[in-house]
C-alpha cells in the first residue's frame, strides 16, 4: 500500500470500530491503547477502546477489533488496522472479531442445511445381534 492509498484512505468517510484490549497491567493496557488508536487515526478511522478488566495476569496481551460483517467486505481499511496491530504489538495476539445479523443468519442456515444433510445421510439401525446365552442352549 503506498502512501498515496493511505492518504485516499484517510480521507473516506469515518468508520467507527471497537477495539477491546486484555493486559497483564492497566499501564500496559493503555500503551497498547495509544498505538491502537494511533493506528486508527493513521487510517481514518475511528476506534472506541474498551479496556476489559479484571487484567490477566498472563503473559500475552490481547487486542480484538470488533466489526459488522458488512465491514469486512465494505472496509480494507479493518484489515489494514489488523496488519499494523499486529506488527506494533507484536508481543500482543490481535483478532477481529465479525459480528451481525447477517453472520447470524448464514450461522442459522448452515446449521440447517447441515441438520437436513444428516436426516438424509442417516443409517438404519442394525438388527439387535443376539446374545452368547442363547447360542450356547
Amino acid at each position: 500500500m503506498t502512501n498515496h492509498d493511505l492518504h485516499t484512505l484517510a480521507r473516506e468517510p469515518q468508520l467507527i470500530l471497537r477495539c477491546d484490549i486484555r493486559a497483564p497491567s492497566r499501564d500496559h493496557a493503555d500503551v497498547l491503547a495509544e498505538i491502537a488508536r494511533t493506528c486508527a487515526r493513521d487510517l481514518g478511522i475511528g476506534l472506541r477502546v474498551r479496556r476489559c478488566s479484571p487484567f490477566h495476569s498472563g503473559v500475552n496481551s490481547t487486542i480484538s477489533v470488533v466489526i459488522t460483517a458488512a465491514d469486512t467486505i465494505n472496509e480494507p481499511r479493518v484489515w489494514c488496522l489488523a496488519c499494523r496491530l499486529a506488527c506494533f504489538c507484536h508481543d500482543a495476539r490481535v483478532s477481529v472479531l465479525v459480528r451481525g445479523a447477517v453472520f447470524k443468519e448464514s450461522r442459522q442456515d448452515a446449521d440447517s442445511v447441515a441438520d437436513d444433510a444428516a436426516d438424509e445421510t442417516a443409517l438404519p439401525t442394525p438388527p439387535a445381534a443376539e446374545s452368547p446365552a442363547s447360542d450356547a442352549a
